[in-house]
């Protein structure tokens, strides 16, 4: 089986849209300790990524374009594995 998720933030860095569509914050989802946010230095972003795909058996994440420079140390770390 393959699973995919959605990043809708990355960092604290919300989109606007979501912002004004959802309501979104960052302190709502750290709060919520929401699955579409990651956070953290390049390593903690990797470790959680990779964390989250034992516990849940994630196989893919995606992730909007206007994060793909806060992403690429982290895709990086994570190459390979």
């Amino acid at each position: 089986m393959v699973l995919n998720a959605n990043l809708s933030a990355v960092g604290d860095d919300i989109p606007s849209w979501l912002q004004e569509r959802m309501g979104l914050s960052v302190e709502k989802l750290v709060a919520a300790k929401a699955f579409s946010h990651l956070r953290g230095t390049p390593d903690e972003m990797a470790e959680t990524l990779q964390r989250r795909r034992e516990v849940t058996g994630v196989s893919y994440v995606c992730a909007g374009v206007d994060n793909a420079d806060l992403l690429a140390p982290v895709v990086e770390l994570l190459r390979g594995s």
